[in-house]
Protein backbone atom coordinates (compact mmCIF):
# COMPACT_ATOMS: atom_id res chain seq x y z
CA UNK A 1 0.00 0.00 0.00
CA UNK A 2 1.42 3.50 -1.27
CA UNK A 3 2.16 6.02 2.02
CA UNK A 4 -0.18 8.97 1.69
CA UNK A 5 2.44 12.08 1.63
CA UNK A 6 1.50 15.90 2.64
CA UNK A 7 0.92 18.40 0.02
CA UNK A 8 3.34 21.15 1.00
CA UNK A 9 2.12 23.91 -0.95
CA UNK A 10 -1.76 24.01 -0.50
CA UNK A 11 -2.12 25.42 3.03
CA UNK A 12 -0.67 27.53 5.71
CA UNK A 13 0.97 24.98 8.38
CA UNK A 14 4.29 24.03 6.57
CA UNK A 15 7.19 26.50 6.48
CA UNK A 16 8.31 24.52 3.33
CA UNK A 17 9.62 24.63 -0.57
CA UNK A 18 6.04 24.28 -2.45
CA UNK A 19 4.77 27.00 -0.14
CA UNK A 20 7.70 29.78 -0.78
CA UNK A 21 6.63 29.20 -4.62
CA UNK A 22 3.01 29.81 -3.86
CA UNK A 23 3.22 32.69 -2.33
CA UNK A 24 5.47 34.33 -4.73
CA UNK A 25 3.34 33.47 -7.31
CA UNK A 26 0.16 34.39 -5.35
CA UNK A 27 2.10 37.80 -4.38
CA UNK A 28 3.52 38.68 -8.45
CA UNK A 29 2.05 41.27 -10.91
CA UNK A 30 1.61 38.59 -13.39
CA UNK A 31 1.33 35.71 -12.03
CA UNK A 32 0.22 34.02 -15.05
CA UNK A 33 3.39 34.51 -17.45
CA UNK A 34 5.58 32.67 -15.41
CA UNK A 35 5.90 28.79 -14.26
CA UNK A 36 7.50 27.52 -10.84
CA UNK A 37 10.52 26.04 -13.11
CA UNK A 38 10.89 30.55 -13.70
CA UNK A 39 11.30 30.79 -9.71
CA UNK A 40 13.05 27.32 -9.55
CA UNK A 41 15.46 29.32 -11.82
CA UNK A 42 15.76 32.16 -9.95
CA UNK A 43 16.88 30.35 -6.72
CA UNK A 44 19.77 28.00 -7.93
CA UNK A 45 21.18 29.79 -11.17
CA UNK A 46 19.56 26.81 -13.44
CA UNK A 47 17.29 26.06 -16.38
CA UNK A 48 17.91 22.51 -16.66
CA UNK A 49 15.32 21.00 -14.93
CA UNK A 50 12.34 19.20 -15.68
CA UNK A 51 8.63 21.60 -14.79
CA UNK A 52 7.23 17.96 -13.36
CA UNK A 53 10.71 17.30 -11.21
CA UNK A 54 10.14 21.17 -9.91
CA UNK A 55 6.15 20.43 -9.17
CA UNK A 56 7.24 17.01 -7.21
CA UNK A 57 9.63 19.29 -5.27
CA UNK A 58 6.78 22.06 -4.62
CA UNK A 59 3.96 19.36 -3.74
CA UNK A 60 6.30 17.52 -1.29
CA UNK A 61 6.22 13.87 -3.27
CA UNK A 62 9.93 13.97 -3.33
CA UNK A 63 13.25 15.14 -1.39
CA UNK A 64 15.06 17.95 -3.03
CA UNK A 65 17.91 16.60 -5.10
CA UNK A 66 21.40 16.70 -3.10
CA UNK A 67 22.88 19.21 -6.28
CA UNK A 68 20.68 21.79 -5.41
CA UNK A 69 21.10 21.55 -1.35
CA UNK A 70 25.04 21.57 -2.04
CA UNK A 71 24.09 24.94 -4.48
CA UNK A 72 22.12 26.63 -1.34
CA UNK A 73 24.79 25.47 1.28
CA UNK A 74 28.03 26.41 -0.62
CA UNK A 75 26.34 30.20 -0.93
CA UNK A 76 25.12 30.15 2.76
CA UNK A 77 28.60 29.44 4.11
CA UNK A 78 29.84 32.68 2.08
CA UNK A 79 26.82 34.64 3.22
CA UNK A 80 28.32 35.51 6.71
CA UNK A 81 31.67 36.78 4.85
CA UNK A 82 29.26 38.34 1.77
CA UNK A 83 26.36 39.80 2.17
CA UNK A 84 25.83 40.36 -1.68
CA UNK A 85 26.44 36.71 -2.40
CA UNK A 86 22.68 36.17 -3.01
CA UNK A 87 21.78 39.60 -4.73
CA UNK A 88 21.31 38.06 -7.93
CA UNK A 89 18.89 35.74 -6.67
CA UNK A 90 16.97 37.81 -4.91
CA UNK A 91 16.78 40.21 -8.01
CA UNK A 92 15.64 37.38 -9.85
CA UNK A 93 12.88 36.63 -7.65
CA UNK A 94 11.87 40.75 -7.40
CA UNK A 95 12.19 40.41 -10.91
CA UNK A 96 9.34 37.57 -10.97
CA UNK A 97 7.30 39.55 -8.38
CA UNK A 98 7.12 42.84 -10.53
CA UNK A 99 7.28 40.97 -13.96
CA UNK A 100 10.16 43.56 -14.97
CA UNK A 101 13.55 43.38 -15.62
CA UNK A 102 15.79 44.74 -13.10
CA UNK A 103 19.48 45.64 -14.27
CA UNK A 104 20.39 46.17 -10.77
CA UNK A 105 19.79 46.43 -7.36
CA UNK A 106 21.00 46.98 -3.70
CA UNK A 107 19.73 45.16 -0.44
CA UNK A 108 18.71 48.35 0.71
CA UNK A 109 16.04 48.90 -2.74
CA UNK A 110 15.41 44.89 -2.05
CA UNK A 111 14.65 45.79 1.64
CA UNK A 112 12.05 48.54 0.24
CA UNK A 113 10.15 46.13 -2.26
CA UNK A 114 6.34 45.54 -0.34
CA UNK A 115 5.64 42.86 -2.46
CA UNK A 116 8.80 41.41 -1.07
CA UNK A 117 7.72 42.31 2.38
CA UNK A 118 3.86 40.89 1.86
CA UNK A 119 5.90 37.62 0.63
CA UNK A 120 7.74 37.65 4.18
CA UNK A 121 5.30 38.18 6.47
CA UNK A 122 3.39 35.70 4.91
CA UNK A 123 6.18 33.30 5.33
CA UNK A 124 6.31 34.01 8.76
CA UNK A 125 2.74 33.75 9.35
CA UNK A 126 3.25 30.53 8.07
CA UNK A 127 6.37 29.76 10.02
CA UNK A 128 4.26 30.04 13.02
CA UNK A 129 2.06 27.12 12.27
CA UNK A 130 4.76 24.08 11.80
CA UNK A 131 5.79 22.67 14.75
CA UNK A 132 9.46 21.89 13.27
CA UNK A 133 10.22 25.46 13.30
CA UNK A 134 11.84 26.07 16.24
CA UNK A 135 11.90 28.70 18.99
CA UNK A 136 15.68 29.67 17.85
CA UNK A 137 14.59 29.99 13.64
CA UNK A 138 11.24 31.63 15.17
CA UNK A 139 13.10 34.51 16.64
CA UNK A 140 15.78 34.90 13.62
CA UNK A 141 12.79 35.38 11.02
CA UNK A 142 11.19 38.00 13.43
CA UNK A 143 13.65 39.71 14.24
CA UNK A 144 14.90 40.42 10.77
CA UNK A 145 11.04 41.51 9.85
CA UNK A 146 11.27 43.86 13.40
CA UNK A 147 14.41 45.36 11.35
CA UNK A 148 12.99 45.66 7.72
CA UNK A 149 15.51 43.08 6.53
CA UNK A 150 13.72 41.14 4.01
CA UNK A 151 17.30 40.41 2.48
CA UNK A 152 17.95 38.46 4.98
CA UNK A 153 14.65 37.15 6.03
CA UNK A 154 14.01 35.44 2.40
CA UNK A 155 17.50 34.11 2.09
CA UNK A 156 17.31 32.19 6.03
CA UNK A 157 13.93 30.93 4.40
CA UNK A 158 15.44 29.75 1.02
CA UNK A 159 18.23 27.79 3.55
CA UNK A 160 15.45 26.00 5.40
CA UNK A 161 13.42 24.91 3.23
CA UNK A 162 16.03 23.70 0.83
CA UNK A 163 18.74 22.75 3.48
CA UNK A 164 16.76 22.13 6.25
CA UNK A 165 13.01 20.89 5.74
CA UNK A 166 12.55 17.42 5.58
CA UNK A 167 10.22 15.91 2.67
CA UNK A 168 8.24 14.16 1.91
CA UNK A 169 5.66 13.84 5.14
CA UNK A 170 3.99 10.77 5.23
CA UNK A 171 0.71 11.13 7.45
CA UNK A 172 1.30 8.46 9.84
CA UNK A 173 4.85 9.56 10.06
CA UNK A 174 4.02 13.00 11.08
CA UNK A 175 0.85 11.54 13.01
CA UNK A 176 3.70 9.15 14.92
CA UNK A 177 6.22 11.92 15.58
CA UNK A 178 4.19 14.30 16.95
CA UNK A 179 3.32 11.74 19.56
CA UNK A 180 6.52 10.81 20.23
CA UNK A 181 7.34 14.52 20.68
CA UNK A 182 4.58 15.56 23.23
CA UNK A 183 3.07 12.74 24.52
CA UNK A 184 5.86 12.06 26.95
CA UNK A 185 5.41 12.90 30.39
CA UNK A 186 2.39 14.72 29.46
CA UNK A 187 -1.19 14.82 30.79
CA UNK A 188 -2.46 14.68 26.41
CA UNK A 189 -4.36 11.48 25.30
CA UNK A 190 -3.21 10.36 22.04
CA UNK A 191 -6.62 11.38 20.90
CA UNK A 192 -6.34 14.77 21.69
CA UNK A 193 -3.34 14.92 19.24
CA UNK A 194 -4.89 13.29 16.37
CA UNK A 195 -8.21 15.32 16.70
CA UNK A 196 -5.73 18.66 16.06
CA UNK A 197 -3.48 16.95 13.29
CA UNK A 198 -7.06 16.04 11.58
CA UNK A 199 -7.94 19.02 11.35
CA UNK A 200 -4.72 20.31 10.41
CA UNK A 201 -4.29 17.81 7.19
CA UNK A 202 -7.80 18.20 6.53
CA UNK A 203 -8.31 21.99 6.03
CA UNK A 204 -7.14 23.57 2.46
CA UNK A 205 -6.42 27.12 4.40
CA UNK A 206 -5.70 27.26 8.29
CA UNK A 207 -8.53 27.15 9.73
CA UNK A 208 -9.30 29.52 13.00
CA UNK A 209 -12.57 28.39 13.50
CA UNK A 210 -12.25 24.95 13.51
CA UNK A 211 -8.88 25.47 15.90
CA UNK A 212 -11.44 27.65 17.99
CA UNK A 213 -13.86 25.19 17.72
CA UNK A 214 -11.64 22.45 19.52
CA UNK A 215 -9.76 24.71 22.02
CA UNK A 216 -13.26 25.04 23.74
CA UNK A 217 -13.35 21.35 23.74
CA UNK A 218 -10.05 21.57 26.11
CA UNK A 219 -7.65 20.32 23.33
CA UNK A 220 -4.38 21.52 24.66
CA UNK A 221 -2.79 21.90 20.92
CA UNK A 222 -5.70 23.61 19.98
CA UNK A 223 -5.54 25.84 23.06
CA UNK A 224 -1.90 26.79 22.22
CA UNK A 225 -2.50 27.30 18.26
CA UNK A 226 -5.67 29.81 19.55
CA UNK A 227 -2.46 31.28 22.22
CA UNK A 228 -0.36 31.92 19.88
CA UNK A 229 -2.14 33.50 17.07
CA UNK A 230 -4.01 35.60 20.05
CA UNK A 231 -0.58 36.68 21.00
CA UNK A 232 0.14 37.93 17.46
CA UNK A 233 -2.98 39.52 16.86
CA UNK A 234 -3.97 37.24 14.14
CA UNK A 235 -7.47 36.68 15.53
CA UNK A 236 -8.56 40.35 15.58
CA UNK A 237 -5.67 42.24 13.99
CA UNK A 238 -4.06 43.17 17.25
CA UNK A 239 -2.48 40.92 20.29
CA UNK A 240 -4.54 40.59 23.43
CA UNK A 241 -2.20 39.08 25.68
CA UNK A 242 -5.19 37.85 28.02
CA UNK A 243 -6.90 36.07 26.13
CA UNK A 244 -3.47 34.00 24.64
CA UNK A 245 -2.98 33.52 28.38
CA UNK A 246 -6.00 31.79 29.10
CA UNK A 247 -5.72 29.24 26.32
CA UNK A 248 -1.75 28.83 27.32
CA UNK A 249 -2.85 27.77 30.57
CA UNK A 250 -5.43 25.20 29.56
CA UNK A 251 -2.68 24.02 27.43
CA UNK A 252 0.20 24.11 30.27
CA UNK A 253 -1.72 22.25 32.78
CA UNK A 254 -2.11 18.93 30.61
CA UNK A 255 1.91 19.89 30.86
CA UNK A 256 2.46 21.22 27.06
CA UNK A 257 5.41 21.99 27.11
CA UNK A 258 6.00 25.04 24.94
CA UNK A 259 2.96 26.32 26.24
CA UNK A 260 4.65 26.80 29.92
CA UNK A 261 7.44 28.55 28.03
CA UNK A 262 5.12 31.18 26.43
CA UNK A 263 3.39 31.06 30.09
CA UNK A 264 6.96 32.20 31.59
CA UNK A 265 7.43 34.65 28.71
CA UNK A 266 4.45 36.43 29.31
CA UNK A 267 4.76 37.04 33.08
CA UNK A 268 9.11 37.58 32.34
CA UNK A 269 7.82 40.09 29.51
CA UNK A 270 5.47 41.87 31.91
CA UNK A 271 2.17 40.97 29.06
CA UNK A 272 0.60 40.11 32.22
CA UNK A 273 1.33 40.95 35.57
CA UNK A 274 3.43 43.73 36.56
CA UNK A 275 6.53 42.46 36.43
CA UNK A 276 6.89 42.48 40.01
CA UNK A 277 9.45 39.88 41.56
CA UNK A 278 6.80 37.72 42.42
CA UNK A 279 5.77 37.60 38.60
CA UNK A 280 9.10 37.35 37.86
CA UNK A 281 9.14 34.20 40.09
CA UNK A 282 6.62 32.70 38.32
CA UNK A 283 8.17 33.34 35.39
CA UNK A 284 10.84 31.32 36.56
CA UNK A 285 8.80 28.82 37.67
CA UNK A 286 7.38 28.25 34.12
CA UNK A 287 10.13 28.54 32.19
CA UNK A 288 11.44 25.40 34.89
CA UNK A 289 8.65 23.22 33.83
CA UNK A 290 8.76 23.68 30.12
CA UNK A 291 13.16 22.80 30.51
CA UNK A 292 11.15 19.18 33.02
CA UNK A 293 9.41 18.90 30.02
CA UNK A 294 11.57 18.61 27.10
CA UNK A 295 11.65 22.14 25.73
CA UNK A 296 15.44 23.12 26.53
CA UNK A 297 15.78 24.82 23.17
CA UNK A 298 13.40 27.67 24.39
CA UNK A 299 14.67 27.76 27.84
CA UNK A 300 18.57 28.12 26.77
CA UNK A 301 17.83 30.42 23.78
CA UNK A 302 16.86 33.18 27.02
CA UNK A 303 19.50 34.47 28.79
CA UNK A 304 17.80 36.13 31.82
CA UNK A 305 18.65 37.41 35.02
CA UNK A 306 16.26 36.86 37.66
CA UNK A 307 18.37 38.94 40.25
CA UNK A 308 16.98 42.14 39.38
Amino acid sequence: MEKKFIRLNINDNYLSFGNLFRLIKEESSNNKTFTQSDIFSAIFETYDIADSTVNNYCTGLRAINSQYKEFIQNKYDKYESNKNVFIDNIRSIIEILESSTIDKITIKQINENNKLKHVCNKLYTISKNDSDVDIVLSNELNKHLNNNDYYSFIIRVIYYVVCEKNQPIYINDEINNVIEKNIYNTNISVKEIQDFIKIQLNSAIWSIRGIKELAKQGNPFACFEMASMEFYGIVVGYPRYEEAYNYYKIAAENNHPVANWAIGYLYYEGYIGKKSKHDLYLALKFFNKSKRLNCSNAYNSLRINFTK
